[in-house]
């Protein structure tokens, strides 16, 4: 047995300069905060259509069953 995934280094994840490099050029967090993706009724909308599709994947499985 070789040992845990910490102790050996073939498992460490090596970290390329590009992507380094893309973590750097990108927009902070800060930035995308000020922006929302969509209008809060848009995202209220898709939330219900969700709970909707959901609901049916339920039903549909319970008629399965």
């Amino acid at each position: 047995m070789l040992g845990h995934k910490r102790t050996v280094p073939l498992w460490r994840r090596k970290r390329s300069r590009r992507l380094i490099q893309e973590r750097a050029l990108s927009r902070s967090r800060n930035q995308t905060v000020d922006k929302p993706e969509m209008p809060e009724e848009a995202a209220t909308v898709v939330r219900v259509a969700n709970r909707a599709a959901a609901e049916a994947r339920w039903q549909a499985w319970l008629r399965g069953n």
